[in-house]
């Protein structure tokens, strides 16, 4: 049997959860982007790599959010490749350990032009968060070409813990 094939299971740790990162499935990724409002599209622009926070919904498995019309990011968008990111903390209702957690896209930005889609895009609960000047009324869609998502335990320092410090010699 080829070692690609083997199914380890993966080490616990002292309370039994799984150590290291665990890979989460597409509808586990999706579930986890409609829980929060805020992710980041990384772009190239101008050649350059940016990144830019942005307020989404997850809608038909793709992800949705507005700018305005000639905005670096608008422009940024028409070369089509884009990679988002968002991310989380779950903390335990029973004292227990915190899970984070990371989600990312690659995939294809496109305008939503059309009247229908438009329409429908419309209804979304995807809002400015400020009124300025400039008007977001460009929709884009974030078409997935991979989705992938990692699922770990924080290690948080008992409150009980005495840390020592120690300073570097003169």
């Amino acid at each position: 049997m080829p070692s690609s094939a083997l199914h380890l299971p993966s080490a616990l740790d002292m309370t039994g959860q799984p150590e290291g990162p665990q890979a989460l499935s597409e509808s586990t990724c999706l579930a986890l982007l409609r829980s929060v409002e805020v992710g980041r599209v990384a772009v190239l622009h101008n050649g350059q790599p940016m990144i830019f926070p942005i307020n989404f919904v997850v809608d038909h498995g793709c992800v949705v959010f507005r700018t305005a019309h000639l905005a670096t990011l608008d422009r940024a968008c028409l070369a089509g490749s884009v990679a988002f990111e968002a991310d989380g903390v779950t903390s335990s209702d029973q004292g227990g350990d915190d899970t984070a957690w990371s989600v990312i896209i690659t995939g294809t930005a496109s305008t939503i032009a059309s009247v229908p889609e438009l329409l429908e895009t419309a209804t979304l609960p995807l809002h400015c968060w400020h009124h300025s000047s400039v008007t977001k009324q460009r929709f884009i869609r974030i078409t997935p070409m991979a989705i992938s998502g990692r699922r770990f335990h924080i290690d948080r320092p008992s409150s009980l813990a005495v840390v020592a410090v120690r300073s570097a010699p003169e």
